[in-house]
């Protein structure tokens, strides 16, 4: 990160990847408007700025980690964000196939702030997400009295790991 040539090297490769942005359609007319919509409200997360800083993210930490809030009560719209890699503590896979996640345990200090007195205090958090594929048939609401957050489910993009490691390692690494 401090070395100017590294830094110009991942600025230009991920500038170059999403130089144009992402289309992506279908031929089904209501599809269509459904991705629309989700792109549209996620342009935060997916738009072209993001998905640049997004891979650049990839060359200096290795993971990406997205989190999808579901609108299960209204319109059943999805939302995206990101966690932060180093808030990610561990990941739990299945025991019988360690490529296979199941939670993800996120470990952070959130920042309350009282508007009334201008003070701000941090609070130590702790919660397990779900993989966005793992759907078993018993859904504790805590594991070991940590919350698990099943409508946020997890999807991880690892890039640069080594055979069965669950942490991607950063491309830049080697340098």
């Amino acid at each position: 990160l401090k070395n100017p040539i590294v830094r110009r090297l991942v600025d230009v490769c991920a500038s170059y990847v999403f130089a144009r942005g992402v289309e992506v359609t279908t031929n089904d007319e209501k599809a269509n408007e459904t991705l629309k919509e989700f792109f549209e409200r996620n342009k935060r997360i997916l738009g072209q700025n993001a998905l640049v800083a997004h891979e650049r993210t990839k060359d200096t930490d290795g993971n990406l980690f997205f989190v999808f809030f579901a609108d299960r009560e209204s319109k059943g719209l999805v939302s995206l964000r990101t966690i932060d890699a180093t808030e990610i503590a561990d990941i739990v896979c299945d025991p019988d196939d360690s490529d296979t996640p199941w939670f993800y345990r996120r470990v952070w200090e959130s920042r309350e702030f009282d508007a009334t007195t201008g003070a701000t205090a941090v609070m130590a958090r702790e919660a397990w997400y779900p993989a966005i594929d793992y759907e078993p048939d018993l859904k504790p609401k805590t594991i070991n009295a940590i919350e698990v957050m099943w409508d946020q489910p997890v999807l991880h993009r690892k890039c640069g790991a080594v055979a069965k490691w669950h942490f991607g390692c950063p491309r830049i690494y080697p340098m």
